[in-house]
């Protein structure tokens, strides 16, 4: 849904995340209901559609957090200054570039 899309990047956006990695297949950033459920957050985040398996082989090192309505509160992590977080949604998965 190019709605949720664009809500995703608006709370990236507001946690600082400035990149965020989408699965093939996923609703087309630039969808004109994507942009304006952005808020125009889609100005400050970058939005890469790729193969996840791929993008995982070349950026191996870098730590990668899943996330669970069961998990810990996001502000009790002490997060590395680089990692990702990987979301699930409708078979879609994304992933959100997480900085200090």
């Amino acid at each position: 849904d190019p709605g949720n899309l664009g809500t995703i990047i608006r709370i990236a956006d507001w946690f600082g995340i400035d990149t965020i990695v989408c699965s093939e297949g996923c609703v087309d950033a630039y969808n004109s209901k994507t942009i304006q459920a952005s808020m125009s957050s889609i100005a400050n985040v970058k939005i890469i559609e790729t193969d996840l398996i791929d993008f995982f082989r070349q950026h191996s090192k870098t730590p990668i957090f899943g996330t669970t309505l069961n998990g810990t509160n996001y502000n009790a992590i002490d997060f590395p200054k680089q990692g990702m977080k990987a979301t699930e949604y409708e078979k879609i998965y994304i992933l959100t570039f997480i900085k200090k």
